[in-house]
């Protein structure tokens, strides 16, 4: 990214590549606004030609991983940490701390995910959350 971007001499190469990949998917969803690259220089606009098949391959790739890799073991933690807080302390003592320690930290993960998807969104779910409060 950084070779191509400083090569080419672009400014914001992943959000002109990203305004790109949005740019064709106006032509299909209606809700998505058209960036306007008409003042781009010539040079940065063949950087974003290129740099977009490979940021979107990038993308698939981390979605295939997780859809295909981190959903399956997130099942099986589930799983298992089901199995040891149903069978007890007193039953199997490994399993149970096992299971009590991979459902915190998974709670940590998944929460600071949580927090770091919230937190850009924060003042507009306020707005929502009053108003739905309020009535």
């Amino acid at each position: 990214y950084y070779t191509i971007a400083n090569y080419f001499k672009c400014r914001n190469l992943l959000g002109d590549a990203q305004a790109s990949i949005k740019n064709f998917l106006a032509k299909y969803i209606k809700r998505i606004t058209v960036t306007d690259f008409s003042d781009t220089p010539a040079l940065e606009m063949k950087a974003i030609t290129y740099y977009t098949p490979i940021y979107l391959f990038g993308l698939i790739v981390t979605l295939a991983t997780y859809l295909l890799r981190n959903l399956p073991l997130l099942w099986l933690q589930i799983v298992r940490a089901f199995e040891g807080v149903t069978t007890g302390y007193v039953e199997n003592p490994p399993l149970f701390i096992d299971a009590v320690v991979l459902i915190i930290l998974t709670s940590f993960n998944f929460g600071l995910l949580g927090f770091l998807i919230v937190r850009p969104r924060w003042a507009g779910f306020k707005q929502w959350f009053n108003s739905v409060v309020r009535r």
